[in-house]
């Protein structure tokens, strides 16, 4: 797991906790991105980055049917999985969005928009699990 990621999920986590943490994450890129480049912009970083990572992870691509800004469906589906396959999706998906985001507007702009998602995932409070 990404060091940002694997901080919020805690020490030793499940596939839920990972996906609580994949998914904080993407809230606070969300949160971050949507009023510099609107909320169908990150949300078009997103539809993408499942698609290219639906190439590799053949159960992502049920995320392209019908992608939501609260992440719901991806919660669900990396909470399904094993821990260390929650992880490597997750990882995967927020790598490629930051790919993404960086061949659009650069590495130097990119890393100060999401700098605080970044160091907000290095806290110490673990994502909390919201699959009740």
């Amino acid at each position: 797991m990404s060091a940002s990621t694997a901080k919020r999920a805690g020490d030793t986590p499940n596939a839920g906790q990972n996906a609580n943490a994949v998914v904080a994450t993407f809230r606070d890129i969300y949160t971050t991105l949507a009023p510099i480049i609107g909320q169908g912009g990150v949300l078009a970083l997103y539809r993408r980055s499942v698609f290219i990572c639906a190439s590799r992870h053949n159960c992502l691509s049920s995320l392209n049917d019908n992608l939501e800004k609260d992440f719901s469906r991806l919660r669900s589906l990396l909470a399904q999985q094993t821990s260390d396959t929650a992880t490597a999706y997750g990882d995967d998906l927020l790598k490629t969005l930051n790919e993404l985001l960086i061949s659009f507007i650069g590495s130097s702009l990119s890393e100060r928009l999401l700098q605080p998602v970044w160091e907000n995932s290095f806290s110490d409070t673990p994502a909390q699990d919201t699959s009740s």
